[in-house]
């Protein structure tokens, strides 16, 4: 289910052609009041040795090649089906995308799948073979059979809008090594006259057999441009609140920022000051009421981050096993985080959305572990008895239940007096704390649009000074005075993954690390001067009225000898000692 970086099993390394794969997500966004239609083109895949005999062992024994019905249910919608992709995106996106769905392999009541020319492992031994060995079969198939694609390229770019390859369950059985996801094929092939580029990949079991249309949408909205907002290492940041964390059998709304932000279905304000009984509406009370769209979320931001804010939307469970947001637990107020300094929840060391809820805590890099009850209690009402959450303490955390920055920073805004959800309209109060007395960070001003590594110094006089990288090899030192940034430094080079800063003497003194090498060096006003190298895994740097001392470990096999080094006033760099272990 994962996005440009391709998951694990069937996850093969293509080439990619990012220029092509990011057309969509940018044409969407410029033309949001527009309605277009994106042309999905299905393919059904065997692999060599599928026989499709065997899923009568699993629940009802759906496959491909013996349910073409429920083929067009879960694709197009055909009966009424409301968990479809095709009725699901003209519903969230208010009529403003469309999907047309090719099924050249289709003719009346039957389906014939191309059949692959190995079986299942072959696909999977090499990650240089698989997507792209699988797809340029797909290609040749589809050549020989003479179908027409002349519809397959709505947008008019040359390359087909999207390709969905539904995969056989391996060996006739169901998948345990396939998963559903979306990449960008970078071969130069042609079909009818088309380049293919977006593609996603779907696992025959997990539609036919676990009964999951939510996955083939979840593929299909990050062709949209859609992020993942599950995490790779565990934790659920968001869980069912988006179909882009959790995607199952029945299907819900994306969260309101991604809907506005990433498609521009709509637009959500910006509120920065306290206001009472503050309205909004569920998604579908706007997919009824043009009027209502940009009233189904609010944004709340404070002077401390230019790329982090909140998030505040009324989500509705649906009373009805046919409606979206059946499989919410509950409905209310949801609160969450947006960073702007990530575009995933799935890797990283930080989430792009976070969803608050109580009974969550910190891991030991302070990073919320994405616990707690996340389905019941993460929304408000009345009648769930929670009507507010956040706190004014400048002191308090999210354990406390304060509305956080992702470093721990409570913002002091306070959502309270929640009503009901009697109806598709809901009203509560914002209050903003008050920083007039100093309690609070202010935000003084921000240097770099990207910094990469950095560490920083505040000297005695107040003025605090900052070495920053943004990840091309060269950092530089930078200070400010109370009123403006200034660049104090020439490039400091050989930069890598690791950057401390101390002062001592009155000169600065940077230990910074480029792969297993450390390195030393002294700005002495003009210019770097390199003092020490070593091989190392991990260092630290630290100053005193004696000298400024850098300790580090050997970089062999991650040695447990600790070296500890001193550098004076008598222009020395001395070893004061080594330890066989750490």
């Amino acid at each position: 289910m994962k996005g440009t970086m391709v998951k694990r099993c069937l996850a093969f390394a293509v080439s990619v052609c990012m220029m092509a794969g990011s057309l969509v997500s940018l044409s969407l966004k410029a033309s949001a009041a527009e309605s277009r239609k994106i042309a999905n083109v299905v393919v059904f895949v065997n692999f060599a040795g599928t026989i499709h005999e065997k899923h009568k062992d699993y629940m009802e024994g759906y496959c491909f090649e013996k349910d073409i019905d429920y083929t067009r249910r879960v694709f197009d919608g055909e009966g009424g089906a409301a968990m479809a992709l095709k009725p699901y995106i003209s519903q969230i996106s208010y009529g403003q995308l469309g999907v047309e769905n090719i099924f050249p392999q289709i003719q009346g009541d039957s389906l014939k799948a191309y059949p692959l020319a190995h079986e299942a492992d072959y696909y999977l031994q090499d990650q240089n073979v698989g997507d792209t060995q699988i797809i340029s079969e797909v290609i040749r198939a589809l050549q020989q059979s003479g179908v027409s694609l002349e519809n397959a390229d709505l947008d008019g770019d040359g390359c087909i809008d999207n390709l969905t390859i539904v995969a056989a369950s391996e060996n006739d059985i169901e998948n345990d090594r396939f998963y559903g996801h979306k990449s960008s094929y970078g071969g130069m092939e042609k079909l009818d006259g088309y380049y293919v580029r977006d593609y996603n990949v779907i696992p025959e079991s997990g539609v036919y057999i676990k009964n999951y249309p939510g996955l083939i949408v979840h593929e299909f909205l990050h062709t949209v441009g859609y992020p993942d907002l599950y995490r790779s290492g565990g934790g659920r940041p968001v869980g069912r609140w988006d179909i882009m964390a959790e995607a199952g059998r029945y299907l819900q709304y994306p969260l309101a920022y991604l809907r506005s932000e990433l498609t521009g279905w709509f637009h959500i304000p910006t509120v920065t000051q306290s206001a009472k009984s503050y309205a909004l509406y569920t998604p579908g009370a706007a997919a009824t009421d043009a009027s209502l769209r940009d009233k189904q979320a609010v944004i709340l931001k404070t002077s401390y981050s230019d790329t982090e804010f909140f998030v505040v939307e009324y989500r509705k469970k649906g009373a009805e096993e046919t409606a979206y947001d059946c499989s919410l637990f509950n409905s209310g107020i949801l609160i969450y985080r947006v960073n702007l300094r990530t575009d995933t929840n799935y890797v990283g060391e930080q989430d792009m959305i976070y969803v608050f809820r109580p009974g969550d805590r910190y891991d030991s890099g302070g990073r919320e572990q994405g616990i707690g009850n996340l389905q019941e209690e993460a929304c408000l009402s009345r009648e769930s008895g929670r009507t507010s959450y956040g706190s004014s303490n400048p002191n308090a955390t999210m354990m406390d239940g304060a509305i956080t920055y992702s470093d721990g920073t409570n913002s002091g805004i306070v959502i309270s007096n929640v009503g009901s959800v009697s109806g598709e309209r809901i009203t509560f109060d914002i209050t903003y704390a008050d920083v007039s007395g100093g309690s609070y960070w202010e935000a003084v001003g921000e240097q770099a649009d990207s910094v990469y590594q950095m560490d920083s110094y505040m000297d005695t006089d107040g003025t605090f000074y900052f070495l920053e990288s943004q990840g091309t090899g060269s950092a530089y030192l930078w200070k400010y005075d109370g009123k403006s940034w200034a660049r104090c430094s020439s490039a400091l080079n050989n930069v890598g993954t690791r950057l401390r800063l101390e002062k001592y003497n009155g000169r600065f003194y940077a230990a910074y690390q480029s792969g297993t090498t450390l390195r030393l060096s002294e700005w002495n006003g003009s210019s770097w001067r390199l003092l020490h190298t070593a091989s190392c895994s991990e260092f630290d740097l630290c100053a005193d009225r004696n000298g400024v001392y850098v300790a580090y470990n050997g970089a062999e096999t991650y040695s447990n000898q600790l070296t500890v080094c001193r550098y004076d006033a008598s222009g020395r760099l001395r070893q004061l000692g080594s330890s066989g272990k750490m």
